[in-house]
């Protein structure tokens, strides 16, 4: 299964103005979204009514952790993966400047 929040990137997503972005809707397939969303650990997290308020929690914590799924699990590990550098490289070294 492909968990890539680039899967659906084409090069019209692609934007330099006002600094180099990009921009998918629905990034991700349907079914894939609504199962990491029905799984998304809340709990997790120490919600606030801060506006802008940092929630984390460290990789190591998340791969211990058996109340979250596999399917979030490999998904963030998917996203700290030398793959998706990658793939953000190849997307955004375009418009680095030397």
């Amino acid at each position: 299964m492909n968990l890539s929040l680039l899967q659906n990137f084409k090069a019209n997503n692609f934007f330099l103005d006002p600094f180099p972005h990009i921009v998918i809707e629905n990034a991700l397939p349907e079914k894939l979204y609504n199962e990491l969303s029905e799984t998304y650990p809340t709990n997790k997290f120490n919600y606030t009514n801060q506006n802008n308020a940092i929630l984390s929690i460290h990789f190591e914590e998340i791969q211990k952790d058996n109340e979250i799924s596999d399917l979030w699990k490999n998904f963030i590990s998917f996203h700290k993966s030398k793959e998706f550098c990658h793939q953000i490289f190849d997307i955004f070294s375009k418009s680095i400047v030397t």
